[in-house]
């Protein structure tokens, strides 16, 4: 689990050391090709060398125009404290992939075949891709979450996987 004061540093930065004049020019600069954890790296290093990729992400969610969600996961148990698996940690949606219909969130078990479970288990920890679908997604209890497309990136980074979700489509 990330230290509760290391995440908000990680929160405020995103909020003031990339300021959207400066770091949104270097964000569509870099990800002319789409948004991903690589194009964000490239507009950090431009316009804050040395923060966190989890900063630079919450930042490019927040300034992006498309549907993208940010998603970092662990190991933890579920809410009453069995069946220990992979699960999201934190999820940060822009307002784009709200209105398409993202419905994942926090301490949801993330499927093996997820490209964020395939990166979790890289012990080189490189990049993962996969197109999936948010039905193959459960709440317990209440079976899949509604059918939304989206391409996954993800990265392991320490104890956790960073993922970023992008190209919604119904």
């Amino acid at each position: 689990m990330k230290d509760p004061v290391e995440s908000a540093v990680d929160h405020i930065a995103g909020l003031l050391a990339f300021w959207e004049p400066l770091f949104k020019p270097a964000l569509l600069n870099a990800a002319s090709g789409g948004l991903s954890l690589e194009a964000i790296e490239r507009a950090c290093m431009e316009v804050a060398p040395g923060a966190s990729l989890q900063s630079a992400c919450l930042s490019a969610v927040r300034i992006w125009n498309e549907p993208v969600a940010f998603v970092t996961a662990a190991i933890s148990p579920k809410c009453d404290g069995t069946a220990s698996s992979l699960r999201v940690q934190n999820i940060v949606t822009n307002d784009s992939a709200r209105e398409m219909g993202c419905e994942v969130r926090k301490q949801m078990r993330i499927p093996p075949a997820s490209a964020l479970s395939k990166a979790f288990g890289d012990i080189f920890a490189s990049p993962h891709r996969g197109v999936e679908n948010q039905a193959d997604w459960e709440v317990s209890g209440r079976g899949p979450l509604t059918a939304l497309g989206w391409q996954v990136e993800a990265v392991r980074r320490g104890p956790m996987v960073y993922g970023l979700l992008t190209n919604m489509a119904v």
